[in-house]
């Protein structure tokens, strides 16, 4: 029985990968240390629920589309759309990644409020969420073996799908992304000129 997740829907394809904890503190901000803290008062640990997320969220294609900055298209086949998320640089190279390198997401799900600004549902979305939380896979874990594995087992329709959707966003809107960090990718995506959603969720200027 999960601790965090719905227990009554199930993923498609999780991929059972733990959090690494070294991930964690190297790719968590402010934001992130802020909110584990208050969120700690209602008994939600924070490293707890990454850790389930990606133990047994849905694990789907993800590609990169740009390195300079480094933007990753995470593909949900739920939604049929690609969530746009933005990295540090330095993951270039400590990843070896380039224009078509292909990573691995682990989704989660929300089932209340409206519809995210930032995500396109495309022509196959089966309507049931909102929106989505997407982790990407070789950022937050080091289970290398089964995050290799289950890319395997993605078919090539889905790796050209995410491919064709992500360079399709990036191309209309190339300022709009979301944090690629724990927690702020479940928030929506905003443009460089923009103020955060998660700033004004926090009453910040």
């Amino acid at each position: 029985m999960s601790k965090y997740m719905d227990d009554m829907t199930k993923a498609s394809d999780p991929v059972g990968i733990s959090l690494s904890r070294a991930c964690y503190r190297e790719r968590t901000g402010w934001f992130e240390r802020f909110t584990a803290w208050r969120i700690r008062r209602h008994g939600i640990i924070l490293t707890e629920l990454l850790d389930e997320h990606l133990q047994m969220g849905d694990s789907r294609a993800a590609v990169v589309i740009s390195v300079r900055p480094l933007r990753v298209a995470a593909y949900t086949d739920e939604l049929d759309c690609v969530a746009m998320l933005r990295f540090p640089r330095h993951l270039v190279r400590t990843h070896r990644l380039k224009p078509g390198s292909r990573l691995l997401t682990v989704n989660t799900y929300t089932m209340e409020g409206r519809g995210a600004r930032d995500l396109v549902p495309g022509p196959r979305t089966t309507h049931r969420y909102p929106d989505f939380f997407p982790l990407i896979a070789e950022f937050y874990s080091d289970d290398r073996d089964k995050i290799e594995a289950r890319k395997l087992r993605i078919d090539e329709e889905e790796w050209d799908r995410c491919w064709q959707m992500g360079k399709e966003y990036y191309r209309r809107l190339p300022n709009l992304a979301r944090d690629g960090s724990p927690l702020a990718a479940s928030v929506e995506g905003y443009s460089m000129k923009e103020k955060p959603l998660w700033r004004s969720m926090l009453g910040l200027p």
